[in-house]
């Protein structure tokens, strides 16, 4: 019968088992293309963004190769310019605010200072198995001292592993001479050295302004004001003669500004 049949639907009508229109199916439709289109193009870009990583990686690692010997060279130097280090860590303001003052004098026995990537001091190739590792390495900061009272050991690394998209800290335990984790709960050494928390992101500042340009670093206390506890580098090579090399300085502002052999 006529009243039997069932109406037929526009392209706007309802479709009652799914609640939708035909229209909007269309649309749906038309939608759920675009985004496979664009989500393929996605994937391709981002398979660009990891062969960019990888050859990067290559070349980061080529010239790290390097530069090893004219690190290696830098360093001797540097342990022949007494309290290099200590002046350094005083200068950055960033670090010189997490310094206390048992801080500032155990930096005064340090005798040099390096920054590692893992797969630089690890004989890694550059063959695609081995890139593919890791688009970001772990790295180790060292720290050298001479004889002290403070702690036994003469030198000790702080390793930083690449997890989760970020570097995770690895604590470095320092057997004491005295109690200065009891006397001294906030010192940088017992804080950062032993905790597993970057404080004040310290460990990017050595990797990233300390250890790439040293002496830059140094030579921006030039223009500060000079404190009064600390001697100058002038006054360290007086008092220090057979530990400097022997060398024509320019002294500006109480500061030695050319130091060559």
């Amino acid at each position: 019968a006529v009243g039997d049949q069932a109406p037929a639907q526009t392209s706007g009508s309802v479709d009652r088992d799914h609640g939708t229109t035909t229209s909007q199916k269309r649309a749906k439709t038309f939608t759920r293309t675009a985004y496979e289109a664009v989500e393929d193009i996605q994937l391709s870009i981002e398979d660009l963004d990891e062969q960019a990583a990888r050859e990067i990686r290559k070349v980061e690692r080529k010239y790290a190769r390097l530069k090893a010997p004219l690190i290696k060279e830098r360093s001797q130097a540097l342990v022949k310019m007494p309290m290099f280090w200590k002046h350094v860590f005083e200068s950055h303001p960033a670090l010189r605010a997490n310094l206390e003052e048992v801080d500032k004098e155990i930096l005064g026995y340090i005798t040099g200072l390096m920054v590692v990537d893992d797969d630089d001091d690890s004989g890694h190739s550059d063959s695609e198995e081995d890139v593919d590792k890791g688009d970001a390495p772990g790295f180790s900061i060292q720290f050298e001292f001479r004889e002290n009272d403070f702690f036994e050991a003469k030198m000790f690394k702080k390793k930083f592993a690449f997890e989760i998209g970020r570097h995770i800290m690895h604590p470095c335990e320092i057997k004491w001479k005295t109690d200065i984790p009891e006397k001294y709960p906030d010192s940088f050494f017992v804080l950062w050295f032993g905790g597993v928390e970057d404080m004040s992101g310290i460990a990017d500042i050595i990797r990233t302004e300390l250890w790439p340009d040293p002496l830059s670093v140094y030579l921006d206390e030039a223009v500060e004001e000079p404190d009064s506890d600390t001697p100058s580098l002038i006054e360290l090579v007086e008092e220090h003669p057979s530990e400097v090399v022997d060398a024509d300085a320019t002294a500006e502002g109480g500061r030695i500004v050319n130091l060559s052999e």
